[in-house]
């Protein structure tokens, strides 16, 4: 960890270096392509090993700026070929990328938002005063009361049912991916995406529930029932219908359950050889997952019409760097930059946080009353730029088209504050509540940097509702506590 004087002196350097780079591209004065690329990915390297080390193990910033620097992971060529190759996607992103003027613009703004984040996380680190340990022996955590297990399964099987009721009965083997029309009363889209939050954050309290559940024999049982559960929504909800939304779920309790309760969270030297040991006998399922959703991304819109073909998948790894998701919020960059450069880029002065705030209303909740949010599934900031990307956004886009590049290096300060500043919370204050908190930040990880702002919004509102539902269901049937 960096002492006090190091953070001081990083945030130093960081804070000029933003405000020096802001003020020379809002003057159009970019730094170098190669020189920004280098200093994107040093940087990008030394967060994830140094900067990001908020306490012991810290896991959730260093995620965090990993999920960032794969939005602009594209800026790799530039090491190679001077500049960034695009050859195969929408039209008018490799059109756009012919201009030397866009590709300088993309790595100076995505170098911008990168120090902004690193200057958040940095900032949140200096009030984090390590918890004093009184018996290395006992867990931190307080013993609750959790789900008797025949209300556990019963829990599983109604968010399944619900899930089922909201999900298409088309395959990507019988229809190709987004062209779906489901046949369940999900069919108008209007409680689709809200009830998927809740499942998911419903899923995640029962994999706390697990953890805090006092006797080993129902915890192992209750593990069995769950990865069964798991396993059922990952293939049949998902895959097969060539969705990732659990991709989250799954990285949150893959963390959780290497930092296991029965250790203090804020981990001493003595825990490390467990948590590495627990690391690596989950890394291989947890990383076949992952490749299995990697692949689905490749042959989803194919699969229907001409079956699975291997060059897809071949043609997605040769160049993985810039062939995943995270590129529909390079491609929205590139759409933003070719209407800055073109001048035709209308600054909002931030009314889409104006809109995120007057958009909080649920779909649901929003038709029964007749309420018409300004974003929508119609109508939101991953819908600026299409026909650059299908719905793939940066926060790199927000900011800057509402405040320009200083409300870039602002916004991704506050998003670095708030990431960090759970790991903090996280490690200093062991709780349901906190684990629940951290473990929600990696489930919408992927969807607000590379979908979202609105996304984060959504998961603080899961929270808010699923913790008081589950606490109301653990007090009517609940199993012995310690």
């Amino acid at each position: 960890m960096l002492s006090i004087k190091g953070k001081f002196i990083w945030l130093i350097i960081l804070s000029i270096a933003g405000l020096v780079l802001a003020v020379s591209f809002s003057a159009n004065a970019f730094l170098d392509i190669k020189y920004t690329s280098y200093i994107y990915l040093i940087l990008a390297g030394l967060g994830m090993y140094k900067l990001a080390h908020v306490v012991p193990y810290s896991i959730l910033p260093r995620f965090f700026i990993l999920v960032y620097f794969m939005l602009y992971a594209a800026l790799i060529d530039v090491l190679f070929y001077g500049k960034v190759n695009v050859e195969y996607g929408f039209f008018l992103v490799r059109d756009a990328l012919k201009s030397s003027f866009i590709q300088s613009a993309i790595a100076n703004i995505a170098l911008i938002g990168l120090i902004g984040l690193l200057i958040g996380i940095i900032i949140a680190t200096f009030n984090y005063r390590k918890p004093k340990i009184v018996d290395e022996t006992v867990s931190a955590y307080k013993p609750r009361k959790t789900l008797s297990l025949p209300v556990f399964v019963a829990f599983g099987l109604l968010l399944t049912l619900v899930k089922s009721a909201t999900t298409s009965s088309k395959t990507i083997f019988t229809q190709a991916y987004a062209t779906n029309i489901s046949d369940s009363f999900s069919e108008t889209n209007v409680f689709g995406s809200t009830i998927t939050y809740l499942v998911i954050g419903f899923l995640l309290l029962l994999w706390l529930d697990i953890e805090f559940t006092p006797k080993k024999k129902t915890r192992k049982i209750k593990t069995r029932i769950y990865l069964v559960f798991l396993f059922f929504h990952v293939i049949w909800f998902d895959i097969l219908r060539g969705d990732r939304d659990t991709t989250g779920l799954i990285i949150a309790v893959f963390v959780l359950s290497i930092l296991n309760i029965k250790y203090h969270n804020f981990i001493e030297k003595s825990q490390i050889k467990f948590i590495r040991k627990r690391a690596i006998k989950r890394l291989i399922p947890f990383m076949a997952v992952m490749l299995i959703f990697f692949v689905i991304d490749a042959v989803r819109n194919s699969i229907a019409e001409s079956g699975y073909q291997s060059s897809r998948v071949g043609q997605k790894f040769e160049s993985i760097y810039k062939n995943g998701t995270w590129f529909g919020g390079f491609s929205a960059t590139v759409g933003m930059m070719q209407e800055y450069k073109d001048y035709d880029l209308e600054f909002l002065n931030g009314q889409t946080y104006i809109d995120y705030v007057l958009s909080i209303p649920p779909g649901p909740v929003a038709n029964f009353i007749g309420y018409e949010r300004p974003i929508n599934k119609d109508n939101s900031p991953s819908r600026w730029y299409v026909g650059y990307t299908v719905g793939g956004n940066s926060p790199v886009v927000v900011h800057f088209k509402n405040f320009g590049a200083f409300g870039v290096l602002i916004f991704m300060a506050i998003f670095g504050y708030i990431i960090a500043r759970a790991e903090v919370f996280f490690r200093s204050k062991p709780s349901f509540w906190s684990r629940f908190i951290y473990g929600s930040l990696f489930v919408v990880s992927l969807h607000w940097f590379w979908y979202g702002d609105m996304y984060f919004i959504r998961i603080m509102m899961m929270a808010l509702i699923a913790y008081p539902i589950y606490n109301v269901i653990v007090q009517v049937r609940t199993a012995k506590t310690i």
